[in-house]
C-alpha cells in the first residue's frame, strides 16, 4: 500500500466533501500503514498538508521525528502496551489533528465578516509535537489526582528534549506551549476548556482546543469509536471492571457522545457535530428497539 499517497488522497477528498465514510476510512488507512510509529510520522509528514506547513529552519520537524522514534522504541520494549493508549491511538490523534488543520483552507476562504482564528505553520508543528507525545509513557491507568498522567507525559517529553542538542531557551519556549496543551487533554478539564473564550488573543487556548478535539475525534466515529471503546474496556478490565463494562455498553457510549462537544471552526468544516448527533440518534433508536 502506498500509504502516504492514500493519506494525501483522503485528506483532499475530505476537505472537498467531508463525509462519515471518508473519516472512517482515513483512520483505517493510517492504522494499516505501518506498525512502526516513527515510520508512520514520516509518512504523515510527507503528505501535501505537512509539506505545505513546512518552513525554513523548522527544527520541530526533526523533533517530531525524534520523539516519535523515542516512543516507538519505548513502547516496543514493553511487555504490555495499553490496549487503548497505544501507538495506534497516537496515530489516530495525529491523523485527526491533520484533518482539523487541513480544514483551514475552507476557513480561510470563508466570507464571514469576522474570520475564525487560524493556526500558523509554526503552531501546527507544535501541535503535531504535542499530538505525538501527549500520552507518552501512559500505563493504562486513570488519574487519581488532576492532570496526574498528563504531567507524567510532559515530564517524559521534557526529559527526552533534554537529551537532544535543542537550545535551552528554545526548549523552554516549546515547553511553555506543550504544558498547557497536553494538560488540556485531561478529560475532567474538558468543560473548563469549552468555557474559555477562544479567539486570536488566546493562541494557546485555541491550540489546546484543537488538541483535545484531535484526541477525541476517532472515538466519536460509529465504527472506529466502537472499536476504541472495546479497546478501552480491555485496558480498564483488570483495575476498573465496572468502568470497563460501562464504557463498552450502549449507555456508556451514548453518555460519552453527549458529553463531548466539537466547537472549533475547524471541526465545523468537517461536520463533526452533525455526525455526532446522527450517531447518538441511531444508538438511542437501536437501544430502544433492543429492549
Amino acid at each position: 500500500m502506498d500509504a502516504d499517497r492514500d493519506l494525501n488522497t483522503s485528506f483532499k477528498l475530505l476537505l472537498s466533501n467531508p463525509s462519515l465514510e471518508g473519516m472512517e476510512e482515513i483512520f483505517v488507512i493510517a492504522d494499516r500503514a505501518t506498525a512502526d510509529f516513527s515510520k508512520f510520522i514520516e509518512l504523515l509528514m510527507n503528505t501535501e498538508l505537512w509539506k505545505s506547513l513546512d518552513y525554513s529552519n523548522n527544527a520541530l520537524k526533526d523533533l517530531c521525528k525524534g520523539l516519535s522514534m523515542h516512543i516507538q522504541n519505548h513502547n516496543q520494549s514493553l511487555d504490555w502496551e495499553p490496549n487503548y493508549h497505544s501507538r495506534s491511538h497516537f496515530k489516530d490523534v495525529c491523523v485527526a489533528l491533520s484533518l482539523l488543520l487541513q480544514s483551514q483552507a475552507a476557513i480561510a476562504n470563508s466570507s464571514a465578516a469576522h474570520p475564525a482564528p487560524s493556526i500558523s505553520s509554526a503552531e501546527a508543528w507544535i501541535l503535531l509535537f504535542c499530538a505525538i507525545g501527549h500520552d507518552c509513557g501512559h500505563d493504562g491507568t486513570i488519574n487519581t489526582s488532576p492532570f496526574e498522567l498528563e504531567k507524567k507525559s510532559i515530564s517524559q517529553i521534557h526529559h527526552w528534549l533534554s537529551t537532544t542538542n535543542y537550545p535551552l531557551t528554545e526548549m523552554n519556549r516549546l515547553m511553555s506551549y506543550v504544558e498547557p496543551i497536553v494538560l488540556a487533554t485531561d478529560p475532567k478539564n474538558f468543560q473548563t476548556l469549552l468555557k474559555k473564550k477562544i479567539d486570536q488573543n488566546h493562541r494557546t487556548d485555541l491550540m489546546a482546543l484543537l488538541m483535545v478535539e484531535a484526541d477525541l475525534m476517532a472515538s466519536m466515529l460509529p465504527v472506529r469509536g466502537a472499536l476504541l471503546s472495546r479497546n478501552l474496556a480491555m485496558e480498564w478490565n483488570q483495575n476498573y471492571p465496572a468502568m470497563a463494562k460501562l464504557v463498552n455498553s450502549t449507555e456508556g457510549r451514548i453518555g460519552f457522545l453527549e458529553r463531548v462537544q466539537f466547537t472549533s471552526p475547524h471541526s465545523q468544516v468537517l461536520n463533526i457535530s452533525a455526525i455526532q448527533k446522527t450517531h447518538i440518534h441511531q444508538l438511542k433508536s437501536s437501544h430502544v428497539h433492543s429492549d
